[in-house]
């Protein structure tokens, strides 16, 4: 009800001054929470036609371009937020996220470290960052990044402090696996289940952990436990049928 009587308050204000930036970001905004991102975008591009210095609303934009897989889209309006505000750290990540899912990995790199170099506590850089390296077969950088950002949310307080660390710890277990080091691995994945028991990945992960250093029983169990999570194990399985 409060959405709807805001949308109404602004559409009445654009009728009045319908070059009102501000009225076209709140309901580019308030058009995005209702899932209306075509709407939403509308409101965004006229509030920049009008001031395009609005940074906040081109990164919103992009978010919205990027939520849809418009790349191309996504890229531009973030290198255009970029040229205009070089120390926005989001803006940089952002851009980061858009080059990854386009497969252009190494221009990814590129600007999560300058998000970094920005802001050193950016976490969600650093967790995204090592998942680039991973994706480009490089687990020592991943592993290094994750390091930071272990130390990092080992230092906080906060309630979602846990579920990142839980991220982190996960992430770590995949980089180790990728590196051969499945002891180091096992150890964060175990600790990704102490923190959250129903962990479908770590479950699945430590299966295959398991199997390969022919523990088969914790291996079974842990595979039973991921199918049970709705994760799908069938040639692990298979594999331990075999066995």
């Amino acid at each position: 009800g409060d959405l709807e009587r805001g949308i109404a308050e602004m559409q009445a204000a654009i009728r009045l001054h319908p070059d009102f930036p501000e009225a076209h970001q709140a309901l580019g905004m308030a058009y995005t929470e209702q899932g209306d991102f075509e709407t939403a975008m509308m409101h965004l591009k006229r509030a920049l036609a009008v001031h395009p210095n609005l940074t906040v609303v081109r990164n919103h934009l992009g978010r919205l371009y990027l939520a849809q897989g418009r790349l191309d889209e996504a890229i531009q309006t973030f290198r255009a937020l970029v040229e205009q505000a070089p120390d926005i750290a989001e803006a940089r990540h952002n851009l980061a996220i858009a080059y990854a899912r386009q497969g252009r990995q190494a221009l990814a790199i590129e600007q999560f470290e300058e998000a970094l170099r920005l802001r050193a506590d950016f976490l969600a850089a650093r967790i995204d960052q090592a998942t680039v390296f991973l994706e480009m077969g490089r687990p020592q950088e991943a592993i290094d990044t994750l390091r930071h950002a272990l130390a990092a949310v080992s230092r906080e307080s906060s309630r979602g402090a846990e579920a990142e660390l839980v991220e982190v710890r996960y992430r770590l277990g995949i980089a180790h696996q990728m590196a051969s080091r499945p002891q180091d691995a096992i150890q964060e994945l175990q600790a990704v289940l102490g923190a959250q028991p129903a962990h479908p990945g770590a479950h699945a992960r430590l299966g295959t952990l398991y199997y390969q250093t022919r523990q088969f029983d914790r291996a079974w169990m842990h595979a039973r436990q991921a199918e049970s999570l709705g994760l799908p194990v069938a040639e692990l399985l298979a594999a331990l049928g075999r066995v």
